[in-house]
């Protein structure tokens, strides 16, 4: 056994790691995540990787079970007694709902162990079914100026779950909408028919037009899209808003930003983070348009609409055009954090002290939290922001994060010759660098 997997325990038993899984959002409790109908069915089957493991020696077996049945098994070749091991799981093995899966070692010795199980959520159809049976119907079939502003579609389809993207082509212009149940505890029927209230602007948008086209395609929460065919049939309507000179518009619901952000003063090369960053524009009114932000701290919002949030909090952004007219939407902060790093090896006590004593979050079990997940959506270079630890695994790069179970702390770790990030638990002996996140 090497010196390396003396030292670097956590890799004792990891969890099953699965490149394809798709993160929940919003998070089911106690589901780590789910798996796309594509990903399950892929004809070579879906990955799952077992990650090298304290002891690991030519001939074990390493054998995945899913919900309790033993799937397929694969042997420790010589020359891999440090590497990830990858099992892929034959298509159609995932059942519809939640699906437990481990990994079973069966070592030279002949003991036995396994992992902690793997939580994944699958669906087995996709938004419409198959085939497909998407129904769309329209509250007016000839659209002037006062039809805009009231104007609705429904869509009724098979298979409808809640946290479903609906997607509908307005004339070649797109309106997302969620399908967001009114309570969660307990959740609430699906509706059997989805009305959609379309804002004036994307008429405005889809322009005047005696066949404006009107078409929806859905995307669920495991990013399943509807279809084959993608979208429903289409319908047709007349849209003619030149009666009046089109007014300035902007869809003035609230801005939720609340992807996780991670700032920092270290220099770090940053990444534009999906769902902090969205762009909203103007329409109509009399261009060229002025955009501002009634705070800069919280919110900033460039020349052409693009808001980017950067503290915690709300503001308001004002748009206004040539001839004066303003208006105004608010933006909703969420998710944002500072960075603080230490470039000194602690253990884990003298870790989680520096951690809370800079303010940061204070993680307490192995759970993995949305900071530590949010590493690689924000930067680069991972092998700047993480850092080496002395006779740990080659290419590794580390940092603590929190405490884990018993007095083992976690940590977080890129692997730069995979490519792979995941997370970790060592004992509290372990020295590594810390990395806090402190809400701003």
């Amino acid at each position: 056994m090497s010196r390396v997997r003396n030292f670097v325990e956590p890799f004792a038993l990891s969890y099953p790691f699965v490149p394809e899984m798709v993160e929940l959002e919003p998070a089911m409790a106690d589901v780590h995540g789910g798996v796309s109908i594509a990903s399950a069915n892929d004809a070579d089957g879906l990955l799952f990787l077992m990650l090298a493991y304290l002891g690991q020696a030519k001939n074990d077996t390493v054998t995945l079970c899913v919900n309790d049945s033993e799937g397929p098994v694969t042997t420790i070749a010589a020359g891999e007694e440090n590497d990830d091991t990858p099992v892929r799981l034959p298509a159609g093995l995932l059942q519809k709902g939640l699906n437990r899966i481990k990994f079973t070692i069966k070592r030279t010795s002949g003991n036995e162990e396994s992992t902690k199980e793997l939580v994944l959520y699958h669906r087995t159809s996709p938004p419409g079914d198959t085939p497909p049976v998407m129904n769309l119907s329209v509250s007016h079939t000839i659209i002037g100026p006062e039809e805009a502003k009231k104007f609705k579609v429904t869509a009724i389809y098979e298979n409808a779950q809640w946290y479903d993207r609906i997607v509908t082509f307005i004339n070649g212009v797109h309106f997302e909408y969620l399908l967001i149940p009114g309570s969660v505890s307990p959740l609430p029927p699906v509706p059997k028919s989805v009305v959609i209230d379309i804002p004036e602007a994307k008429l405005i948008e889809g322009g005047n037009d005696k066949t404006f086209e009107i078409k929806y395609r859905v995307v669920d929460y495991l990013t399943n899209p509807s279809g084959p065919p993608t979208w429903s049939d289409a319908v047709f309507v007349e849209v003619d808003l030149s009666e009046t000179p089109p007014r300035l518009a902007i869809d003035q619901s609230l801005m939720p930003l609340s992807g996780v952000k991670l700032l920092q003063d270290y220099g770090w090369a940053t990444k534009e983070v999906v769902g902090n960053v969205q762009l909203r524009e103007a329409s109509g009114g009399v261009p060229p348009y002025r955009y501002t932000s009634s705070d800069y701290s919280t919110a900033s919002v460039t020349a052409d609409g693009k808001v980017t949030g950067l503290k915690n909090g709300t503001t308001t952004i004002s748009v206004m055009d040539s001839a004066g007219t303003t208006l105004t939407y608010s933006v909703q902060v969420s998710n944002v954090y500072k960075v603080k790093a230490d470039n000194r090896l602690m253990s884990v006590p003298e870790a989680v002290n520096w951690i809370r004593s800079e303010g940061g979050e204070s993680y307490d079990n192995f759970f993995v939290p949305s900071t530590v997940k949010a590493i690689p959506f924000n930067f680069v270079n991972l092998q700047t922001v993480l850092l080496p630890t002395p006779g740990s695994i080659p290419n590794g790069f580390f940092r603590w994060f929190g405490r884990g179970e018993g007095t083992a702390g976690s940590y977080a770790v890129f692997n730069s010759g995979t490519g792979a990030f995941y997370q970790g638990m060592s004992t509290s002996e372990t020295r590594m660098a810390p990395i806090a996140f402190v809400k701003t």
